[in-house]
This record gives structure tokens, sequence and C-alpha cells, in this order.
């Protein structure tokens, strides 16, 4: 069977659409592929520096736990520990724990009565025409 010129030329170009549109995908597909790895060595990596930071944390309070009063008030000292405190709060997130409401509360406006009456004078108005409609979900508005 023979291919007019035209019609080979049609599907030469489909083809060509095809392809362009294969590597469009396959492109996408190694950048999902691509982020989700980054996103994952981030995720990694983030546990890790929480660690290193709670384990540096907790080597300078033990050091400063076995300082005397009068070393701790040294300048440099007093600042070196202000800073390692600072740091073990933000990795463990005591301060944020503590600012967070126990209780969350949602402010709901509701409808006046002459509000509730034209809402439900537009449902009944709705409901009215739902059933004059012949779908198949009908039924179950009704």
């Amino acid at each position: 069977m023979e291919l007019s010129s035209v019609r080979f030329i049609e599907m030469f170009e489909n083809y060509q659409t095809h392809c362009a549109l294969h590597f469009k995908r396959s492109k996408l597909l190694r950048l999902i592929i691509v982020h989700d790895a980054q996103r994952e060595v981030m995720e990694q990596q983030s546990k890790d520096v929480a660690l290193y930071l709670s384990s540096a944390a907790l080597k300078a309070a033990h050091e400063a736990a076995s300082m005397t009063g009068k070393a701790l008030l040294q300048k440099d000292t007093a600042i070196a520990v202000e800073a390692t405190s600072r740091t073990a709060d933000r990795t463990h997130g005591w301060t944020a724990a503590r600012q967070q409401p126990a209780v969350q509360i949602a402010n709901v406006v509701l409808p006046t009565p002459e509000e509730r009456a034209k809402l439900d004078a537009l449902d009944a108005k709705l409901d009215e025409i739902v059933q004059t409609l012949d779908f198949p979900l009908a039924p179950l508005m009704r």
C-alpha cells in the first residue's frame, strides 16, 4: 500500500510531536526524581545537623555544669554559655513548644435570622431546580 506524500508528512509530523512530548515527559520525570533525591538528602542532612548541634550543646552544658559560679561570670564564658543555650533551644524547640497555644479557637460567624431565612429560601429554590432536572444524581438530592 502506497502512502500519499501528504499522509506521509502527517504521519512524520505526528511522530515528531510524539517524540517531542516523550522527551519533555522524560525530562520532567528526571527533574522530579532529582528533586526528590535532593529533598531526601536535605532532610537527612537536617537531621544530622540537629544531632550534631544537640551533641555539642550537651558537651557544653556538661562543661558549664562543672565550672564554678565565678568562672561562669567571666564575660567570654557567659557569652559562650548563652550562645550554646540559644542553639540548644532552637535545636530542640523548647521555646517554640512553650509558645504554642494549648487550645485553638475558631471564630465562626453565624447568620442572622434574616440571613438564615434567605439561605433557606435559596436552598428551596435550588432543590426545586434539581427535582426538575433529569440526571442520575437527582434521586439522591431529594
